[in-house]
């Protein structure tokens, strides 16, 4: 759209040229409606960015639960978590199966940007039994950002890192001494950012988004047509603007470049067109021997079970949970 605009701008000028041309007389009022013009093209461009960052962080659509544990044969109850700010975080809470465990543990469900608890729906309450014969509770919940009410702005992984980490210390709180994070998409982002101060036991990664500057890039030029280069000029000052930080001093820079000390299994499929295969591998690389990397290959975004089969990709995880349980030698691990 803004390209077509740009285009339209460019005819703009040039038909007021033909018209000094042809017309003659005084260059005065052929300026004047060039600067008119002018004027409306970026007061045009702005508005579009203007627009987009505060879709972005205020009022985009989230997506609603349409159903319930109960449809996988669950037992659940709700819960609310209030953070010292005012927001209310609202989630299930589905109790892991009676009988002595030898350790109470965990899981809890990270979903991605647009989603909501249920994640990726059947697939995800079908995981949820899975989890659940194997004897973890389970908790998911609802980031309160977008049009959710009692929410805070999208501010790309920090605000949401605290949401995650209040969630963290309420499972803590029921006893559970073993805690793992499913994390998807921008919640797996946001889940490495979380474990960062640790109190996380153990994360699963599937197709994690973590935010880049040439990825927000990308995503505006692919679903809102603006252009690159202009994206490069203008998005930074209208990030800080609406999430109160500057680009270079986000936390989220750091996570790249660091090295977790807590057992990760990252899934990403080579064909991710949201979460860019390569920095998912290479991040994997620096997370020996804590991390484990699972590449799918023509795997797309939050779609690895499709080509590994559901009983395929649930054995995979609870295998690595396992395999994670038996070697820890303490309770809590915190993050590196």
């Amino acid at each position: 759209m803004l390209v077509k605009i740009m285009f339209g701008w460019i005819v703009f000028t040039v038909v007021v040229g033909l018209m000094k041309w042809i017309m003659g007389g005084l260059w005065t009022p052929y300026l004047v409606i060039e600067a008119v013009g002018l004027m409306l093209f970026f007061g045009t461009v702005l508005y579009f960015y203007r627009v987009a960052m505060r879709w972005y962080t205020r009022d985009a659509e989230m997506e609603r639960h349409v159903s319930d544990p109960s449809q996988a044969g669950l037992a659940f109850e709700s819960f609310c978590v209030q953070r010292a700010s005012g927001v209310q975080i609202e989630g299930w809470y589905i109790p892991e199966t009676a009988g002595p465990v030898p350790c109470r543990k965990a899981v809890i469900y990270s979903h991605g940007f647009g989603n909501s608890r249920e994640v990726c729906g059947e697939v995800t309450y079908r995981q949820m039994a899975a989890l659940h014969k194997a004897g973890y509770a389970i908790f998911t919940f609802d980031y309160p950002y977008g049009d959710r009410p009692h929410s805070h702005p999208m501010t790309a992984g920090i605000e949401e890192s605290r949401d995650l980490l209040a969630v963290v210390d309420y499972v803590r709180s029921r006893a559970y001494a073993w805690v793992a994070v499913f994390g998807y998409s921008f919640g797996g982002g946001t889940a490495l950012l979380a474990a960062q101060s640790g109190g996380v036991n153990a994360l699963f990664l599937d197709s994690a988004f973590i935010a880049q500057l040439s990825l927000l890039i990308d995503m505006l030029k692919r679903f809102a047509g603006l252009p690159p280069l202009l994206s490069r000029i203008l998005l930074p000052p209208f990030w800080k603007h609406y999430i109160g930080i500057g680009w270079r001093d986000h936390p989220m820079n750091t996570i790249l470049n660091h090295t977790f000390s807590i057992p990760m299994l990252i899934a990403h499929g080579t064909h991710d067109a949201d979460a860019p295969y390569a920095v998912m591998a290479t991040f994997a690389q620096h997370q020996s021997p804590w991390g484990t990397f699972l590449s799918v290959s023509q795997g797309k975004h939050m779609e690895l079970h499709e080509v590994l089969g559901e009983d395929g990709y649930n054995a995979t995880i609870l295998q690595w949970l396992s395999e994670v349980l038996q070697s820890s030698e303490k309770p809590a691990i915190q993050g590196g």
